[in-house]
């Protein structure tokens, strides 16, 4: 799975293109995680490191995904320490739903495990790319 690039994102939602290459629902679910993770490290202004907790009232069609989709993620409630999300991977079109469900995520400051001079360069320069690479 490739995160290609945010198309919309505001402090309820996010919505990016991806491109899934490998069989399966698993990397329709990381595009939703991954979608999410990085909406919340945007709230947080990337000063903290973010985990899946926990997938909820998962939904998925049937059918192998493979091509271009549309990954829409809306904010359901936040607190300082974890957030809930709605999560969707449509067509292109946005008018068919391939896989559905609830992400909790959790975050947490940075420490010695967590090191933010290693990991907030990477997802803020991925957060950026995403932002202004050119229209797949």
């Amino acid at each position: 799975m490739k995160l290609l690039k945010i198309i919309f994102i505001n402090r309820e939602k996010i919505f990016l293109k991806c491109k899934i290459v490998s069989k399966g629902y698993w990397p329709g679910i990381e595009a939703i995680a991954q979608s999410c993770g990085l909406h919340l490290r945007y709230l947080h202004g990337f000063k903290k490191h973010v985990f899946l907790a926990k997938l909820g009232k998962l939904e998925l069609a049937n059918k192998h995904l493979l091509g271009k989709f549309l990954v829409r993620s809306r904010l359901i409630s936040i607190t300082k320490s974890s957030a809930k999300y709605q999560g969707f991977l449509c067509d292109i079109n946005d008018s068919n739903k391939y896989v559905m469900g609830e992400f909790l995520l959790t975050c947490t400051n940075f420490s010695e495990d967590f090191k933010y001079q290693l990991i907030v360069p990477h997802f803020k320069g991925l957060f950026e790319c995403l932002m202004n690479t050119e229209d797949y």
